[in-house]
């Protein structure tokens, strides 16, 4: 018997907050929607001021958002997961609207937001910010896709080749932070068995990539 009203309250329970993640995604699709129609209207009344914030909270859904690999933490169903990617997806769709300006500065954001922990570690002054962890630095790349990979597809558009774009802004921080790592050490300091290995790996990742990546 308290078996059977405890299973029952526990089915009322997952009912109650499916229910609640499906009006919340709702409510932030109509938003969206809404969002888009006042854009337009103070875009034609050159009230920039206003479309500024209304931009703003269209990318706070994003901030929201954080490292995507550890997205599914922050999900207490798969019901709600789904939610969310849907009204994210439905968010790139009112950022394509825009513009390239807007939708340049969302990737933006988005990478940078992607590429904290990398910055941390590998960055000046990280803990594997060296020239010997060359190899590491591109197998957490490799390990990084591999977990976001179906994330993106299922939030941004096709044709913004997002994983692409996560991929640039990687090689561009790690070549700031290898040349760094080299301008910290004069000729006769470095170690240049150690810059040739890193070198050398740093040229098969660049081959690997442009292979995945192509146009």
């Amino acid at each position: 018997m308290v078996q059977e009203i405890c299973r029952d309250i526990k089915q009322l329970d997952y009912a109650k907050r499916h229910l609640q993640t499906t009006l919340t995604a709702l409510k932030r699709l109509h938003m969206l929607v809404n969002a888009v129609d006042q854009l337009e209207l103070m875009s034609s009344q050159r009230n920039y001021l206003a479309a500024a914030s209304l931009l703003e909270a269209i990318f706070a859904d994003f901030r929201s958002v954080g490292p995507m690999d550890l997205l599914e933490e922050n999900f207490a169903s798969e019901e709600e997961r789904k939610a969310v990617f849907a009204n994210l997806s439905a968010a790139c769709a009112v950022v394509d609207a825009l513009g390239k300006a807007t939708r340049e500065k969302l990737i933006h954001l988005f990478c940078d937001e992607q590429l904290m922990s990398y910055e941390r570690q590998y960055g000046e002054g990280g803990e594997c910010a060296g020239l010997q962890q060359a190899e590491a630095r591109y197998t957490w790349f490799y390990n990084l896709l591999a977990a976001i990979g179906d994330r993106l597809n299922a939030v941004f558009p096709k044709h913004w080749r997002i994983a692409r774009r996560v991929c640039i802004h990687f090689c561009e921080r790690t070549r700031t932070h290898l040349l760094v790592q080299i301008g910290a050490h004069t000729p006769d300091e470095m170690d240049v068995t150690l810059l040739l290995k890193s070198l050398q790996r740093t040229l098969m990742f660049e081959h690997d990539a442009a292979q995945k990546f192509e146009e």
